[in-house]
């Protein structure tokens, strides 16, 4: 009983801490140079993330800054998700059911559990942007960061050969990419 109390009052805590974060907010708070360099120093490819929020900059970051900043990232993600989903079920659809190649039956199943995974990830990244759109990073990192995990447990998958395609591989990395945007803009909140 206290433990659960406990728990409650913990999430109650974090989340309205994060929403004063918001609320204590300087009136003309605008997206800086300092502020997109900061952020972007803590991604997995700064580079991409400079391209994607220096033209931001200027930006009003009230009401919501997780929405004003992660907008143009999360829709990003949202778009890669589905194209690599995509290109893995293309990959599963192509090897034949009727086949008893034992090494092609198990790339084909392989395929299959990431497909299921890519279902959650698209699911996931839904969930943190209507948790963006709310103004919760909180909620936005953790639903973003489960996007990831599983799109690394799918990639994870092909970690012994045969291994993905090229582009499969590459669409793993820009994924995480993104998703690195976003879970950056939230710590920064």
């Amino acid at each position: 009983m206290t433990l659960s109390l406990l728990i409650s009052f913990l999430i109650f805590f974090i989340t309205s801490s994060n929403k004063a974060l918001f609320t204590y907010a300087k009136p003309n708070a605008t997206a800086t140079d300092e502020l997109i360099h900061e952020i972007c120093r803590r991604t997995r490819n700064p580079s991409l993330c400079l391209q994607t929020l220096t033209p931001l900059k200027g930006i009003s970051l009230l009401p919501k800054a997780v929405a004003a900043l992660g907008t143009k990232p999360m829709n990003m993600a949202q778009n890669q998700a589905p194209a690599t989903h995509n290109k893995i079920w293309a990959l599963h659809e192509k090897i034949k059911d009727s086949t008893r190649n034992p090494i092609l039956v198990r790339q084909k199943q392989r395929y299959y559990k990431c497909h299921v995974k890519f279902c959650d990830v698209r699911r996931r990244l839904t969930e943190a942007k209507m948790g963006m759109r709310k103004g919760n990073s909180t909620s936005v990192r953790y639903y973003t960061s489960m996007a990831v995990n599983q799109a690394g447990s799918c990639e994870a998958e092909f970690g012994n050969p045969p291994r993905p395609p090229a582009a499969v591989a590459e669409d793993f990395g820009r994924l995480g990419d993104v998703c690195s945007i976003i879970m950056a803009i939230c710590d920064h909140n």
